[in-house]
């Protein structure tokens, strides 16, 4: 009985969720390398982030129930209608914010201003 890997994450709220989401389906989930990314963030490029594998015998059930996912929550593009699209961080433009960012900088912390907007890559429109 072997475990194939479904899907990574790196950090451990979004592999628990994804892992809850598996087992109200009647799929055992489990992590691992959780605890080293958790411990500390850099290594999880260095392991390969948290892994969530099933058994092999589920891997069929994920797929379709992945795919089932999948299609409700794919975002479009409001201009272009195209699916190809990111995540991306954009700062905001006015003195405090570039005041926290170059704190950031020299504390090597996450800016404290800005928001997540996701980017089409087809028409680079920039959308919430």
């Amino acid at each position: 009985m072997g475990f194939v890997i479904i899907k990574r994450f790196d950090n451990s709220i979004d592999a628990h969720l994804f892992r809850i989401s598996l087992e109200a389906e009647g799929i055992d989930c489990y992590l691992f390398d959780e605890e080293i990314v958790s411990l500390n963030p850099l290594y999880s490029n260095a392991v390969g982030g948290i892994k969530a594998k099933v058994r092999v015998e589920d891997v069929e059930r994920t797929r379709t129930f992945l795919k089932s996912i999948e299609n409700d929550t794919i975002p479009k593009c409001p201009s272009c209608g195209s699916t190809d699209i990111f995540k991306d961080y954009s700062p905001k433009k006015a003195l405090p914010h570039w005041i926290a960012s170059i704190f950031s900088l020299l504390t090597v912390t996450y800016p404290i201003t800005g928001k997540m907007v996701n980017t089409c890559r087809s028409c680079e429109n920039r959308f919430r």
